[in-house]
């Protein structure tokens, strides 16, 4: 039997079982249960397994063996299973973020069992990585894998060390260059979306959720209050709630850009949905 067969005979099985195991992108089978009014997870490579386990730790049959098994996990499956109990709750670039990090960062420690790594394992892998990444990208891949190892074991991140941080400056246009933009992307299909981050300070993932409704052309106001997003398939998703609090705005919008919105679109009857 090769294994995509394989594959598809588990797959079979777990939906038969319940509470029904759910497949990983690993391949391994995750089931939950509910015990003393918290969520457990159980991971294995076989679906009756990891159903099997999650009926006895429900019924008090096992229950030290359980979390001895989930230390022989992988990094990578423990990373897997921490976003998969965390899905209904994390935006969809987030998860896109901590995937990009689970197959690109620390490749040597995302093989090793969490039961094996500690802070001298980690140093490692920064090491290892120090000159590959930024500072800010080595500090948010070291901040997931010791998120994930808090729940199997207590580390001390304080001893961790990272690279100096470097300061760079950063790059602004001036009047003469902003004024040469606005030339240059006129009649530009570019041009709106532009202006809404030249004139507004609208962030990317804004600007492509931007929705006729926010646009209120008698007031001259623009309502900040959808964002459009990525998933870790590159599938658009759009956002009613904003990233904080105070990213939900109103801002002023100046007749030149309302201007130039009511151009593409003048039929007022299809200014509906995302602009």
């Amino acid at each position: 039997m090769n294994e995509e067969k394989l594959k598809q005979k588990r797959r079979e099985k777990a939906a038969k079982l319940k509470p029904r195991p759910v497949e990983l992108p690993s391949g391994a089978f995750r089931c939950q249960v509910m015990v003393g009014g918290k969520r457990i997870s159980v991971v294995d490579p076989e679906p009756e397994v990891a159903h099997a386990k999650a009926v006895a730790l429900r019924a008090g049959i096992i229950e030290e063996q359980s979390r001895r098994t989930n230390m022989r996990l992988s990094l990578r499956e423990a990373i897997e299973e921490y976003i998969a109990s965390r899905s209904e709750v994390l935006s969809p670039s987030t998860v896109r973020g901590y995937y990009v990090i689970l197959n690109n960062r620390f490749p040597s420690l995302m093989k090793m069992a969490v039961k094996n790594i500690d802070e001298v394992e980690i140093q490692k892998a920064i090491n290892e990585d120090t000159k590959k990444v930024s500072y800010k990208t080595l500090k948010n891949a070291v901040g997931l894998v010791v998120s994930v190892m808090s729940r199997y074991k207590r580390l001390n991140a304080k001893t961790l060390r990272f690279p100096q941080k470097e300061s760079k400056e950063h790059a602004y246009l001036d009047g003469d260059q902003i004024v040469k933009l606005i030339f240059a992307c006129d009649g530009d299909y570019a041009e709106i979306p532009i202006l809404l981050g030249l004139w507004l300070g609208m962030r990317r993932s804004e600007i492509m959720g931007l929705q006729w409704e926010s646009v209120d052309f008698e007031a001259g106001k623009i309502h900040v209050n959808h964002s459009l997003v990525f998933d870790k398939d590159d599938n658009p998703v759009l956002k009613t709630t904003m990233k904080t609090e105070t990213s939900n705005r109103v801002l002023d919008c100046p007749n030149y850009i309302l201007g130039k919105l009511d151009a593409y679109q003048p039929d007022k009857k299809k200014r509906t949905g995302t602009v």
